[in-house]
């Protein structure tokens, strides 16, 4: 089982998104603002066999319309996956924090600790994970990009700058033929 945490929190493996709302239609805002990241990112979601969700609620307690209202866009947008849900208390006054760990690993989600998976900060401007092959670029080239992100990423306001190199034969021997 442990084996399936660590790929869920690769983002080989799964894909890993944010968005935290208050005020009103927060629910519909912050689930929109999700599938617009995923958008974004040109993420494939037509091999999505699972989907992990994350909500948690602050002073203002979720409701049951709210929750319907995200899993009927999940189920919209990613149509046939098993969802996974959570629902949690936090100290985030109004608002609603959503997080979905989309995923194409087939595994048994009644076996799944949610506690254990979403026991992560979320990404914020204060940690950035970045991964690029190291086959692409010159180290000239690594050292210019990652001295150019790191100081635009500490002026606006970043800590942590986490960078990854990954060769392209380490990559296609880990990938599944399913992942997108």
């Amino acid at each position: 089982m442990e084996n399936i945490y660590r790929k869920l929190k690769d983002p080989n493996f799964s894909t890993h998104i944010y968005s935290r709302k208050g005020g009103e239609n927060r629910a519909n805002k912050a689930i929109v603002e999700i599938f617009d990241k995923i958008s974004f990112g040109e993420y494939d979601l037509s091999k999505t066999k699972n989907v992990l969700l994350n909500i948690a609620s602050g002073n203002v307690e979720i409701t049951i319309d709210e929750i319907g209202e995200i899993n009927d866009i999940i189920q919209d947008k990613i149509n046939g996956a098993n969802i996974l849900m959570n629902v949690q208390e936090k100290n985030i006054d109004k608002d609603i924090e959503i997080q979905i760990i989309v995923t194409c690993l087939e595994f048994e989600t009644d076996k799944i600790d949610t506690d254990k998976l979403f026991d992560i900060n979320p990404l914020t401007t204060t940690t950035l994970p970045l991964y690029f092959l190291e086959e692409e670029y010159s180290s000239n080239e690594i050292s210019e990009m990652i001295s150019f992100i790191s100081d635009l990423y500490q002026d606006i306001g970043g800590d942590e700058l986490k960078i990854r190199g990954f060769q392209s034969k380490l990559v296609e021997m880990n990938l599944e033929p399913t992942l997108f």
